[in-house]
């Protein structure tokens, strides 16, 4: 089963401000949540939560003048086939900052997605939020 995420944020922060933690791949500890420790060799990001697990993501078509990049999370030993997603800053009418999340998972089947979306959706929401917050300073 599929399941897909997209958040959207406007900010009055302007773009290159924005972009400046977002396209910081390894920012990711200021604003996902558990997040303690990040490291970038090349176009791998390794992610280690609280709990010690690690995620480890391939980071696709990054792009400093599209203000864009998208990555795909290694997902052995989890209940997902798939993990991949998107992020974006382009300028607002106002000249803030509009802010663009995709994620897409694959998951093994109707019984992992019950327990996993949920999951997913308050932990992607989560950092969103936080993102906002820390676009706000």
């Amino acid at each position: 089963m599929r399941a897909a995420f997209t958040f959207h944020l406007l900010s009055p922060t302007p773009p290159a401000v924005a972009w400046s933690l977002v396209g910081d791949l390894a920012a990711v500890t200021e604003w996902v949540p558990g997040v303690t420790a990040c490291t970038v060799d090349g176009d791998v990001r390794n992610c280690t939560f609280a709990d010690g697990r690690t995620v480890v993501e391939r980071i696709i078509d990054f792009d400093d003048t599209a203000r864009s990049y998208g990555y795909s999370a290694d997902t052995a030993g989890t209940p997902m086939t798939a993990n991949s997603g998107s992020l974006a800053v382009a300028e607002a009418s106002d000249g803030g900052s509009r802010v663009t999340w995709l994620a897409e998972v694959e998951l093994v089947s109707d019984e992992a997605a019950e327990q996993m979306v949920p999951v997913l959706r308050s932990g992607y929401s989560a950092a969103f939020d936080q993102l906002a917050e820390r676009l706000r300073r």
